[in-house]
């Protein structure tokens, strides 16, 4: 049987840690390590963590890093010959593993995503979501729509050996965007549709506080892929595509700020690029308060 790494990067994580722990031991493919890395958690973290049987390993840094470097330092201790993530407030179904491996090896596939469950503080459902892509090579249908979740994500260790693939350290946001996206270009995807995790959404995630740095870092990393792939020429139309969704980013944050004038200027460069910028543009006139636009792109 396979063996599987998930890795665990903590900070200060305590407060649903067990939880998201216990979903781990409690799946059914049970080959697995958890590589636990704490990134100098002053909470209970620890302490959780350490009371768990060993198949749970913990490493701790020795001074700050980003959340990028943290995985790339956990990534270095998995043994497996598969590797996932789990947030430290997230939560893995029962057949999470098992329904991808199982199908991995089945039809020769390196890389894997699923569906998921947005959950509230209180482990209540608010919404499900499926991936938008089909079985195959997608990359460029993911430049345009990226709804890949990281707690779904199978990625087979020899792959990322193979094409060198790590977390860029200096990415606040979109450091999983990047690594995985990386990985695709030259992968055919095992997609499941079905809900396999459980992504938890409240106030202080980072997500959500962080709009403003969300188009720096997409363009960066759209300008890395692109000098990588030449995505000007090889899948131009779906650049030009998320090239324009930059636009989308800084939008989301004007409304954020409150200010809709500014959000108004920030889509209007892009407008009649595609129905879906001429939809936002007709929100904005729509006699309504900032906040609630916000609910209705689910951006709450």
């Amino acid at each position: 049987m396979d063996k599987v790494s998930v890795i665990v990067n903590c900070r200060n994580g305590g407060i649903f840690l067990h939880t998201s722990l216990k979903s781990i031991y409690n799946q059914s493919h049970d080959n697995f390590e958890i590589i636990f890395w704490d990134n100098l958690s002053t909470d209970n973290s620890l302490e959780i963590a350490n009371s768990f049987d060993k198949r749970l390993k913990v490493f701790q840094s020795k001074s700050p890093l980003s959340l990028g470097e943290a995985r790339n330092q956990a990534m270095k201790k998995a043994t497996g010959d598969f590797i996932c993530f789990l947030d430290t407030d997230d939560i893995f179904l029962k057949n999470r593993i098992s329904s991808q491996i199982n199908l991995m090896r089945q039809n020769s596939f390196n890389l894997a995503i699923g569906g998921y469950d947005e959950i509230d503080f209180n482990g209540e459902i608010l919404s499900s979501h499926s991936p938008a892509i089909q079985s195959g090579n997608s990359f460029g249908k993911l430049l345009r729509h990226y709804n890949v979740n990281l707690q779904t994500i199978l990625i087979k260790k020899s792959l990322i050996q193979r094409l060198n693939v790590n977390f860029d350290p200096n990415l606040e946001l979109t450091e999983d965007y990047d690594f995985f996206m990386h990985l695709a270009h030259d992968s055919k995807i095992l997609v499941i549709k079905d809900q396999i995790a459980q992504y938890r959404i409240h106030e202080n995630q980072l997500t959500k506080k962080t709009y403003n740095i969300a188009a720096e870092e997409f363009l960066l990393v759209l300008n890395k892929l692109n000098s990588k792939f030449s995505l000007n020429v090889n899948y131009s139309d779906d650049y030009k595509y998320a090239k324009n969704k930059i636009n989308y980013y800084k939008f989301i944050y004007s409304l954020t700020e409150n200010s809709r004038i500014r959000a108004f200027r920030d889509i209007q460069p892009v407008t009649f690029a595609h129905w879906n910028f001429l939809a936002l543009t007709m929100l904005l006139l729509l006699p309504v308060s900032n906040k609630k636009l916000l609910k209705i792109l689910n951006r709450h």
